[in-house]
């Protein structure tokens, strides 16, 4: 990432976050980059934020939190799984431009889950 970037990464308002995939599945997305707003607004330290699976902290449910805290969103991680087989790259060159192709693409799927915060609280978070 140039300088630039990553000025903007870090001041930038939303919450921003670099994921990588191990596999490719949504549970194999891990947190690799945290901005300043991911640290403020979820209170977890970046320290504490990088290496976390992404799907570790989104939970399903209503506004009660003594819902089933281990019920990872279904359709967050629907949509993190359509994302990591559309973008894992290959080594042959004319299925690398396909990748290219598709990052250039808007995403169009809008999400809101609940994210845990660090004081165990809960945070409605709408992303895409």
């Amino acid at each position: 990432m140039n300088e630039d970037a990553s000025l903007y990464f870090e001041e930038c308002g939303d919450l921003l976050c670099v994921l990588t995939a191990e596999g490719n599945d949504a549970k194999s997305l891990t947190i690799d980059k945290v901005n300043k707003a991911w640290t403020s607004v979820l209170g977890w330290s970046k320290q504490e934020s990088v290496g976390k699976p992404f799907t570790a902290n989104i939970f399903q449910g209503g506004e009660d939190t003594n819902d089933d805290k281990n019920a990872t969103s279904e359709r967050a991680v629907t949509a993190l799984a359509k994302l990591c087989e559309s973008t894992t790259p290959s080594a042959d060159a004319e299925e690398e431009e396909s990748f290219v192709e598709v990052n250039k693409q808007p995403t169009d799927q809008a999400m809101e889950d609940r994210f845990l915060c660090k004081d165990g609280s809960f945070r409605w978070i709408a992303w895409k």
